[in-house]
């Protein structure tokens, strides 16, 4: 299994704000967390939760990733994602949140490859892809997206007014 995994905290950032917008991100609310770098994310199925299929389309470095993923893990505190290609991948990315007291850390996490004595056939396969390079590209992406996010979800027209 290869497992490529970035936390930090994260001022201002709320979990629930972060899950959220995940699972209602539209192509335009997207492209604005990131002018750029992200193209396209929205929903592919009129499921909201597990199983729903979603798109998502942005610069990782100099890759440009065009992918499909399917919520695999929901809760307040986490999402996972799992990646499909006509069939479902043997590749996951993960996002943790943990709310403190002035914002949130942050662990987002792929992990690809197969369980036993198949991934030691098959995982170096995966490492062509994901590669040491590629680790650095996705740990400096993150780096700066996670941060931009919780600017946007803070800023006063993306706050939800008080509940009664």
């Amino acid at each position: 299994m290869i497992t490529i995994e970035s936390s930090m905290h994260v001022p201002r950032m709320r979990a629930r704000s972060v899950i959220d917008f995940m699972l209602t991100a539209t192509d335009e609310r997207y492209r604005a967390w990131w002018p750029g770098t992200h193209f396209r994310m929205h929903a592919l199925n009129g499921v909201q939760g597990v199983g729903q299929r979603i798109c998502m389309d942005e610069l990782v470095g100099d890759r440009h990733l065009r992918l499909v993923c399917e919520v695999t893990e929901l809760a307040a505190d986490r999402i996972t994602w799992q990646f499909v290609k006509v069939v479902k991948l043997p590749s996951w990315l993960t996002l943790v949140i943990v709310d403190d007291g002035t914002g949130a850390t942050i662990t987002h996490t792929l992990r690809a490859g197969f369980p036993g004595a198949a991934g030691r056939l098959l995982d170096p396969l995966f490492r062509l892809w994901f590669s040491a390079r590629f680790e650095r590209m996705m740990d400096e992406h993150f780096s700066t997206e996670f941060p931009r996010l919780a600017e946007m979800l803070a800023a006063p027209e993306n706050v939800a007014p008080p509940s009664r």
